[in-house]
C-alpha cells in the first residue's frame, strides 16, 4: 500500500521466519490451536476441491463449442431441438463475428451497432460465454439488407471461403406439413453451390440430374429456369456423398447415392413445398 499504509509483504519478509517459528512451536504443544489449525486446513482444501470442480465443469461446458483456428474462426456447435448445447447430436457449422465483419468488409464495433441499432437481425445463436455466432444463411441475409442500404463498399467485400455460391435468392415457399400451410421465407441458392459442396462442376452435376444418378430439385426460378437448393439440401447431398466415397463407380453406387439424398431430401419435406416466388433482396424491417 502506498503513503502511510500498512504493507504486509513488507513485514512478512522482515518477520515470517519469526512467525512461522512461533507457530510451530505452539502447533506441536497446543492441543486446541493445532486442532483448529487442521481444521481450517480441511476447509481449505475442500474450497479448493470445489473450485477445481467448477472449473471443470465450466471446461466441460466450453468444449461443446470448440473454435477452429482459421481465418474465419468457424466453430461447431452440437444443438439438441430445444436449443440446448449437446455433445449428442449432429454438429452445424457456425462463424464468430469476426469472420461476418471481415465478410462485410466492416469491424466487428460496425456490426455490433448495426445489431443494437436493430438495422440487421439479432445473432442466432452464441456460446456459453455469450459470443455471438452466425450460419452462412445470415451472411447473405444481412449482405443484402445492407447493400440495399447503401451501408457497404462493394469493394470490401468478402467471400466465405467455406460457405456456398454468393448468388442467394430469398425463396417464398409453402408446405402443408410446415406452419400451417403458410407462406415462408427461405433462402436458396443456385446449383453453383451443391457443385461447390460436392467438388464437381455445375455441368457434371447437370449431366448427373440428366442420368438420374442426383434427384432433381423441386425448386426453379420461374423466370430464368436456375435451379434452386436450401442450405440444408446442400449439406444433406455433402453428407450422402462423403459415405458413398467421393470417388463413386458403377450404377449401383451411383444408386445408392441418389436414394440417400432423396431420403434425405424427403425428411426435410422438401417434396412437399412449392415454390410461390424469390427476390434478390429480402425485405428488412
Amino acid at each position: 500500500m502506498g503513503g502511510d499504509g500498512f504493507d504486509f509483504k513488507e513485514w512478512y519478509d522482515a518477520n515470517g521466519a519469526e512467525l512461522n517459528t512461533h507457530r510451530r512451536g505452539r502447533y506441536s504443544t497446543d492441543p486446541e490451536y493445532r486442532a483448529r489449525v487442521l481444521e481450517l486446513n480441511q476447509k481449505s482444501r475442500q474450497r479448493r476441491r470445489e473450485q477445481k470442480a467448477e472449473e471443470r465443469e465450466v471446461e466441460k461446458k466450453a468444449r461443446k463449442v470448440q473454435a477452429r483456428l482459421t481465418p474465419w474462426k468457424t466453430v461447431s456447435l452440437g444443438l439438441t431441438k430445444k436449443g440446448e448445447p449437446s455433445t449428442r447430436v449432429e454438429k452445424k457449422k457456425y462463424y464468430t463475428i469476426g469472420a461476418l465483419a471481415k465478410s462485410l468488409g466492416a469491424s466487428v464495433q460496425a456490426v455490433r451497432l448495426w445489431e443494437k441499432q436493430k438495422i440487421i437481425p439479432p445473432a442466432p445463436q452464441r456460446t456459453p460465454k455469450g459470443d455471438r455466432l452466425y450460419t452462412l444463411e445470415y451472411f447473405e441475409l444481412v449482405r443484402v439488407i445492407l447493400t440495399q442500404q447503401g451501408r457497404l463498399d462493394p469493394d470490401k467485400l468478402a467471400q466465405v471461403r467455406e460457405g456456398p455460391d454468393s448468388r442467394a435468392v430469398l425463396a417464398t415457399v409453402e408446405s402443408p406439413l410446415i406452419k400451417k400451410g403458410k407462406p415462408f421465407n427461405i433462402v436458396m441458392f443456385r446449383i453453383g453451390a451443391l457443385a461447390r459442396a460436392l467438388q464437381r462442376t455445375v455441368v457434371t452435376m447437370e449431366q448427373m440430374e440428366q442420368r438420374g444418378a442426383l434427384p432433381v430439385t423441386p425448386f426453379r426460378a420461374s423466370s430464368t429456369g436456375y435451379r434452386l437448393y436450401t442450405r440444408e439440401m446442400i449439406e444433406d447431398a455433402r453428407v450422402v456423398m462423403s459415405a458413398c466415397g467421393e470417388s463413386i463407380r458403377g450404377k449401383d453406387k451411383w444408386r445408392d447415392f441418389h436414394d440417400g439424398v432423396v431420403s434425405s431430401w424427403t425428411k426435410l419435406g422438401v417434396f412437399e413445398m412449392e415454390l410461390v416466388k424469390i427476390s434478390p433482396v429480402p425485405h428488412s424491417k
